[in-house]
């Protein structure tokens, strides 16, 4: 675990939390997960060491919803380009 990490872990609000409140993809499951992320001191350091986009990933990160590692809207819709990295994995 680099450095960055462990302060992340340290510092985040959602340290203690469930582990389900921020496993939703969308705006009404991740209710929870959001009002946590809206106070946490770490929402950048929490998206440059996810990256959702990079991993495809589902669930709330620094206060937003991804949906296969693109941002869903509260509507519902997933914006955002894929990066260059998903469009190989989905060639793949």
């Amino acid at each position: 675990m680099t450095t960055r990490y462990l302060r992340l872990i340290e510092l985040a609000a959602c340290a203690d939390c469930p582990p389900e409140w921020f496993d939703a993809t969308t705006h009404e499951q991740a209710e929870t997960g959001l009002r946590v992320c809206s106070v946490c001191p770490v929402q950048d350091l929490c998206a440059e060491e996810l990256r959702p986009q990079r991993t495809f990933m589902d669930g709330v990160v620094a206060g937003r919803v991804y949906r296969n590692g693109l941002r869903v809207l509260a509507d519902g819709r997933e914006v955002g380009p894929r990066s260059k990295y998903q469009d190989e994995q989905l060639t793949l």
